[in-house]
């Protein structure tokens, strides 16, 4: 809801404004404008569109009022997919800036971000019904994780809710997975009801869980919920790693860990490929997948045969040679998936339960999701696909999209 030449002229405009803020944004409308005619022109023409100038024709408004329930205004960007439609704005979501730095300097610096929001937005309109993510809440949870839970999610085209399960109240009907993200506060009883009853489905079952632990909150009643309902024990074993080549930043806590190929890791599979900051060691009681299993585990994150575990109460003080490790001849496990397959004879139909636990909440730390070196994201987001059924043919990666390099200065030995 803009007129065209607000475009064309923005890219006219560039070399004049070169660096300078207006400069930046001008930038990045000119981005926006070529970026719709590549859709177009990729998608064979599946995806059009068309620029309505509200102060030239204010009628053309009228058909659109539909699909929002707010008046538009000038500058929104509708995506509209039959019934389904989602809303962005130019000055909101073409481009980013730190409002901290113009309070105190009167300037700023912009930066685009068109490319994660056409990605979005289109990804979000391709699908027939809602997917939403619902975050359960209201036991402590750290909200830097949740945020940058719901930040990825909601980049890659779920509606992202939240339940406080310390109250009885409905969860959304469209949940394709609910999200338990690290309670520091134990589950009361009547919370492990409510989430068994979610589950449950009144006998229907099919469901996703997704859920991460702190690493040193106590939450007997969940973990002992996970671990007979689904077969997932959290320990309280911390996993260290003694390669040095598999440890960030020399600290032992910080491993480098391995994501096992699976339908869960499509995109992230490979050795070394996660950063589990302070993880907890997961024990999957049920086994590996047969051609009988009806309910079996999947192992998802793993560690190299150098790793090691202690107790959670050793890492106070750091880590150090002698600090006791605990006894564990298996491979190690911090992330993992219990799947319930059955049958419901009253509908006819196949039924899928799954529940994935990980043991690290720190491993979707945004400063950790944020580095280029590690596939934290795309696990998530595989790991989210392989629960829901939902295909992703790309993941929309929250991550800055500017190159950051790094300068080093040679070294003299001299011996």
């Amino acid at each position: 809801f803009a007129g065209e030449d607000v475009f064309s002229q923005a890219q006219a405009n560039i070399a004049t404004l070169g660096d300078q803020p207006a400069g930046k944004i001008a930038k990045a409308f000119a981005e926006f404008y070529n970026a719709l005619k590549l859709y177009n022109s990729y998608s064979g023409g599946k995806l059009t569109y068309t620029f309505i100038d509200m102060n030239t024709n204010p009628t053309a408004v009228s058909k659109y009022n539909q699909y929002v329930s707010d008046a538009i205004e000038t500058g929104d960007i509708l995506f509209i997919n039959g019934e389904r439609c989602k809303v962005a704005n130019l000055n909101d979501d073409i481009y980013t800036y730190d409002e901290s730095a113009y309070y105190y300097s009167g300037t700023f610096n912009a930066e685009s971000i068109v490319e994660q929001t056409l990605a979005t937005k289109i990804k979000a309109v391709q699908s027939n019904t809602d997917r939403v993510v619902t975050i359960f809440n209201g036991h402590t949870e750290n909200e830097s994780i949740v945020g940058s839970l719901e930040k990825i999610y909601d980049l890659n085209g779920y509606d992202i809710e939240y339940v406080d399960l310390t109250r009885s109240v409905e969860i959304n009907q469209n949940t394709v997975c609910a999200i338990i993200p690290a309670p520091t506060v134990d589950y009361s009883a009547e919370s492990i009801e409510r989430l068994r009853n979610w589950l449950d489905n009144d006998g229907k079952e099919g469901q996703n869980l997704l859920v991460f632990t702190d690493a040193t909150a106590s939450c007997p009643r969940l973990y002992e919920f996970l671990k007979v309902e689904y077969g997932l024990e959290i320990t309280d074993n911390i996993i260290i790693e003694n390669d040095l080549n598999r440890q960030y930043s020399y600290e032992k806590t910080w491993p480098f860990a391995d994501v096992a190929a699976s339908d869960f890791t499509k995109n992230a599979a490979g050795e070394a490929k996660v950063l589990i900051p302070t993880g907890r060691q997961i024990i999957p009681h049920w086994e590996e997948k047969t051609d009988d299993s009806v309910q079996y585990s999947v192992p998802l994150v793993t560690y190299s045969d150098k790793a090691a575990l202690i107790t959670a109460d050793s890492i106070g003080a750091g880590v150090n040679e002698d600090v006791p490790t605990v006894e564990y001849k298996d491979t190690i496990v911090s992330m993992a998936v219990a799947v319930k397959e059955g049958y419901q004879n009253a509908l006819q139909t196949a039924t899928t339960t799954r529940v994935a636990v990980c043991g690290s909440s720190l491993m979707a730390y945004p400063s950790v999701l944020s580095m280029d070196t590690v596939e934290n994201e795309n696990l998530l987001l595989d790991t989210m696909s392989g629960l829901t059924g939902v295909a992703n043919t790309v993941n929309i990666s929250s991550k800055d999209l500017s190159t950051v390099t790094a300068d080093f200065q040679p070294i003299t030995a001299i011996v």
